[in-house]
């Protein structure tokens, strides 16, 4: 069997949009921190003792959608390592179909206004996915 440069190629993809889900996770828990509690050191502004009803709601729907956002990273790069490994074609299929969705295309799917600032992000799981189906013939 011929071996090509696509399982590689798509792994290495898929790691590296594991990795960009956990920078843009960071980022989103930056900003959530810097909305709610202020920046700090910024004199005049107490950090909230409560919580209005609505932003309760607002925190349960980002960690929910953080925790899918997580499992989506963890498929990403569990994945591409198989990818890497030319090992189980599902595995690295559904590892380059979360880093195609990963945490920008849940948050493009939820508030559909920011899909064209979320494309971008999912650039490096259309190309890893294409390269998985591609590169079927590889895999054991």
């Amino acid at each position: 069997m011929e071996r090509t440069w696509k399982p590689k190629a798509a792994g290495i993809l898929c790691i590296i949009g594991g990795i960009g889900g956990v920078f843009f996770g960071i980022v989103v828990l930056v900003l959530l921190f810097v909305y709610i509690w202020g920046v700090p050191d910024t004199p005049g502004r107490q950090p909230p003792t409560e919580l209005p009803g609505l932003l309760n709601e607002s925190l349960i729907f980002l960690l929910i959608w953080g925790i899918l956002g997580i499992i989506a990273i963890v498929m990403a790069v569990v994945g591409g390592v198989y990818a890497l490994r030319r090992r189980i074609w599902g595995l690295a299929l559904a590892g380059s179909i979360c880093t195609l969705i990963g945490p920008w295309g849940l948050l493009g799917i939820l508030i559909p206004s920011t899909m064209p600032w979320m494309l971008p992000f999912a650039i490096p799981g259309i190309l890893a996915t294409m390269f998985i189906v591609r590169g079927k013939r590889e895999f054991e």
